[in-house]
């Protein structure tokens, strides 16, 4: 059976898993405007911290730190004027990915260590019937291919 805990505004930040005599609970902090801090494993011996989330001011996740102490870093960045976003990321092994959005949010591309390198272009075509039809291209690389090394 599983239990839920809400919080004074009604917001779940405790789950209970019943198993015969035993259980575990995870206990979620949240911060104000809902998001969460940390959230907490317990059984009858003993407790863990799952996971720790800090956050910019704009409350995007900018360090995760995982059970096992490995953190999760990322960063924002404005480029060409300020007018596409460049998302990095730093996993704990040190693979990186680096996502770049057009002005209107969609994606551009995203590269990396830790990701094959993909783009995306994004357009209208009135070719067929003399209708207009949206279109994505995704371009992926792999190993093999001019210009990439395995």
């Amino acid at each position: 059976m599983t239990e839920y805990s809400y919080d004074d505004l009604k917001r779940p930040f405790a789950t209970t898993i019943l198993r015969g005599s035993s259980s575990v609970t995870t206990t979620q902090t949240l911060d104000g405007a809902g998001r969460v801090l940390q959230a907490v494993s317990a059984g009858a011996s003993a407790s863990i911290t799952n996971s720790r989330t800090a956050y910019d001011y704009l409350g995007r996740p900018v360090r995760q730190t995982n059970a096992l102490g490995g953190v999760t870093a990322t960063s924002y960045a404005m480029i060409n004027s300020g007018s596409q976003l460049v998302t990095t990321t730093v996993n704990p092994d040190g693979g990186t990915s680096i996502t770049t959005n057009y002005s209107d949010g969609r994606v551009q591309g995203v590269g990396g260590t830790a990701v094959s390198p993909v783009t995306y272009q994004y357009g209208v075509d009135n070719s067929v019937g003399g209708s207009y039809h949206e279109y994505t291209l995704t371009t992926k690389l792999s190993a093999g291919q001019a210009g990439v090394s395995p």
